[in-house]
């Protein structure tokens, strides 16, 4: 998915752990595959689930694309 479709890659610094952040940079700098993140389609944009640091790495690293996971909204809350 492209990066620019993403939204809600940032949480209150007191869950962004920028030393996990920079950890990720490091290791996907080097070549290491992560699990995809998770998001929900929102409007027309992706709104991150699970993997906010996985996702802030990815941009600090100028990826253009990051591999997903789509969850889809429960039907009962859908409607």
């Amino acid at each position: 998915m492209p990066m620019t479709a993403l939204r809600g890659m940032t949480q209150s610094p007191l869950y962004l752990q920028s030393e996990k952040v920079e950890r990720f940079v490091d290791l996907m700098q080097k070549g290491c595959e992560f699990p995809p993140i998770k998001v929900r389609e929102e409007g027309g944009f992706y709104v991150v689930l699970e993997g906010h640091h996985r996702a802030v790495a990815s941009e600090q690293c100028s990826f253009t694309h990051i591999p997903v996971e789509i969850i889809p909204l429960p039907s009962a809350i859908a409607r």
